[in-house]
């Protein structure tokens, strides 16, 4: 999803078309993924995720 919207310029709601998902949900791994980036490069120090 980071990846989709990021680099690709996608919309949450195309990509939940897509997959077939609620908004919600792509909402929602879209923010996981961020948090994982952030907490890979030290942005955020080990936030439980979920």
């Amino acid at each position: 999803m980071v990846h989709k919207v990021c680099c690709h310029g996608e919309t949450v709601k195309s990509l939940a078309e897509q997959t077939g998902e609620t908004r919600e949900v792509v909402v929602k791994l879209l923010k996981v993924g961020l948090d994982l980036l952030a907490v890979h490069y030290g942005v955020m120090l080990g936030r439980r995720v979920g």
